[in-house]
C-alpha cells in the first residue's frame, strides 16, 4: 500500500514495513514500532464468494482494521478487525472486535442462513491454520495436494507431524478449482 506516497509492503495486515528507503523528514510522518507500521486504520473490500443453494455469487467483506499504539510494556494497544459481508440480500456486520480474520469469518459464517456458506479456503475442507497459531491474514495452509492424507488429521499432533508436505500458504478470502466445503465437526480444525 502507500501511504503518503510511501511504499509499504507485508504479508499480513498487521506488519507492514517500509518497501523502500525514507528520507528522515519523512519517517516523521509515522508511527513505527519494532520496525511495523502501527497507530493507523485501514479500510478495505475484498471480493469473496457466498453459495447458495442457486449458485454461486460475489459479494463484499468489508475490513476494517485498527492497529493501536504501542504500549510501555512494548506490546501494541487496541488492534481491532471488523467484518462486514454484504452480498445480494445480505447485510451482516461483526457484532465485536476480532483478533483475526479466522474469527471475523466465524462469526459471519455462524449467521449465515441454511445452505448458505463462505466459497473460501478459509471453508475448505483441505486448508489449515498451524496448530501454535496464525497470524491475521494470509497465513492458510492448503493441503489440496497431500488431500488423502490431510484428511486423516484427527488432532492437533498429527496436524504438526504432516505439516510441512502444505501445498502453499494461501489468503482466507482466496478460493481455487479444487475448494471443497468443510463439514462441521469433520477433521482437525472444525
Amino acid at each position: 500500500m502507500r501511504v503518503r506516497g510511501v511504499r509499504f509492503t507485508s504479508e499480513d495486515f498487521e506488519d507492514f514495513e517500509f518497501a523502500e528507503t525514507v528520507p528522515v523528514k519523512k519517517l516523521e510522518e509515522f508511527q513505527i514500532h519494532q520496525g511495523s507500521l502501527c497507530g493507523f486504520s485501514l479500510l478495505c473490500t475484498i471480493p469473496m464468494l457466498v453459495s447458495f443453494p442457486e449458485g454461486d455469487l460475489t459479494a463484499q467483506l468489508h475490513v476494517n482494521l485498527v492497529v493501536g499504539q504501542p504500549n510501555d510494556r512494548g506490546n501494541i494497544n487496541d488492534s481491532d478487525l471488523a467484518f462486514q459481508l454484504i452480498c445480494d440480500d445480505l447485510d451482516i456486520r461483526t457484532e465485536k472486535g476480532h483478533s483475526s480474520f479466522e474469527d471475523g469469518l466465524n462469526e459471519i459464517n455462524s449467521r449465515l442462513p441454511s445452505g448458505v456458506y463462505l466459497r473460501a479456503c478459509y471453508s475448505c475442507r483441505y486448508s489449515d491454520y498451524h496448530p501454535v497459531g496464525e497470524s491475521a491474514f494470509g497465513h492458510m495452509a492448503c493441503f489440496r495436494d497431500n488431500k488423502e492424507a490431510y484428511l486423516k488429521v484427527k488432532a492437533k499432533g498429527e496436524l504438526f507431524k504432516m505439516w510441512d508436505t502444505l501445498s502453499l500458504y494461501v489468503q482466507e478470502t482466496h478460493v481455487c478449482p479444487e475448494f471443497a466445503k468443510r463439514l462441521p465437526n469433520q477433521f482437525y480444525r472444525v
